[in-house]
């Protein structure tokens, strides 16, 4: 089964996500709703992609699936047949934990896939390893929103792209403000999931 078989679902619901967000983006007074729909749109924005991240890398594990290179596999000794095999071998295969990593913190993506002992874990590495990562100001943005703490808030703004001025933050003036590649945020947030997903399961 090809591993690029996911990538339809998902790159449908990054569209569905994203006219919510152009929708919004070309209200010239974007109302109280309006705001709370964007938020909830960039929640659940980091959401998909840590889900597809986890998916893709467990997936790989059960020796199910192949890419443009041939079958993937784990070179374990005792390779996981499914996806919640391959999340409890996972945790079992750390020191200390009790939990799944953060899946959607690349270096920690990277290690679990190093872990699972997976062919595709060189691609894994190259593709989530880039630096910078354009992802980073979503994440902070998520994590402002969820908690909307000073520390929050302080990470937010020493990301890369802010370019704020003002003491508060508004989720909307930065989901839409240009990036430094001229594309509004959201917009570079969709392209990079789709580019990257793209590229793991080639």
């Amino acid at each position: 089964m090809k591993i690029s078989r996911r990538l339809n679902r998902f790159h449908s619901s990054l569209d569905k996500i994203g006219n919510h967000l152009k929708r919004v983006e070309a209200c010239s007074a974007p109302k109280e709703e309006d705001i709370l729909i964007v938020e909830r749109c960039l929640i659940q924005l980091q959401i998909e992609w840590e889900n597809f991240v986890r998916n893709f890398i467990l997936d790989s594990a059960t020796g199910r699936y192949r890419d443009n290179s041939g079958p993937i596999v784990s070179n374990l000794s005792s390779a996981p047949k499914s996806r919640e095999q391959a999340g409890h071998l996972l945790v079992s295969l750390y020191p200390r934990r009790q939990f799944e990593p953060d899946w959607y913190l690349p270096a920690q993506a990277i290690d679990a896939a190093q872990r699972l002992r997976v062919s595709n874990a060189p691609n894994i590495a190259l593709q989530l390893g880039v630096t910078p990562w354009d992802l980073d100001d979503l994440r902070l943005l998520r994590n402002f929103l969820s908690h909307r703490s000073k520390r929050s808030a302080l990470s937010l703004k020493s990301c890369r792209n802010w370019l704020g001025t003002n003491r508060s933050i508004s989720s909307l003036d930065f989901a839409f403000q240009s990036s430094r590649a001229g594309n509004a945020n959201f917009e570079m947030w969709l392209m990079s999931m789709k580019y990257i997903s793209g590229q793991l399961a080639a």
